[in-house]
């Protein structure tokens, strides 16, 4: 699964017409305030920007970037937070909205119960990007599994699991064991105990 951010890093990159080598010094203030949970500071110092088209064109590959490296880093709650903040100033970047879905399925995975919140949040950006592509990527159908599951829905959940085996390919095999693992939990659980949809 370590290969979707890779991937949906080189879409990203392939559609820019230019290249940003050198970060530029906004947004190293900009990342300086996210690392400090300095949400609020960030999105001031972006709104300042919002007037140059330059420098929004430019802030936002490198914030991308330096969320590919927390990835790849296993710090994949800093990801979060950068994609986070993309996903609010960038309405319309449907590859930092897939890369922050998968970062959150990624955290998600490692908790033995849901949070609300994230469990929320998922389910929003499933469906903002269910909204604006006609062919979503097919590992959405596996995070919609799990979203269904945790939002107390094993029909729906049933259902995104058996859309997502049909047009799988197999690859990455790391998922197979977390699809067989979905696939046990569909067979022996009933919905007590998971979050129940609001």
């Amino acid at each position: 699964m370590r290969l979707i951010f890779p991937l949906l890093m080189a879409v990203f990159i392939s559609g820019c017409a230019a290249s940003y080598a050198e970060p530029g010094d906004l947004a190293g203030e900009i990342l300086a305030d996210l690392d400090a949970g300095q949400v609020a500071s960030a999105g001031n110092r972006f709104k300042r920007s919002a007037r140059s088209t330059r420098s929004r064109e430019t802030i936002y590959p490198i914030l991308y970037e330096k969320a590919r490296a927390g990835y790849e880093g296993a710090d994949v709650q800093r990801a979060v937070v950068i994609l986070r903040f993309l996903a609010a100033h960038y309405p319309r970047a449907t590859a930092a909205r897939e890369a922050l879905l998968y970062s959150l399925f990624l955290e998600r995975a490692k908790q033995p119960a849901a949070e609300l919140e994230v469990v929320a949040e998922i389910n929003l950006l499933i469906r903002e990007i269910r909204a604006v592509s006609v062919s979503p990527p097919v590992w959405v159908d596996l995070i919609t599994a799990q979203n269904e599951v945790d939002r107390g829905r094993l029909a729906e959940g049933r259902t995104a699991l058996a859309r997502f085996k049909a047009n799988w390919n197999g690859n990455p095999a790391e998922l197979v064991e977390y699809v067989e693992e979905l696939e046990r939990y569909f067979l022996s659980h009933s919905a007590a105990g998971a979050i129940k949809e609001g």
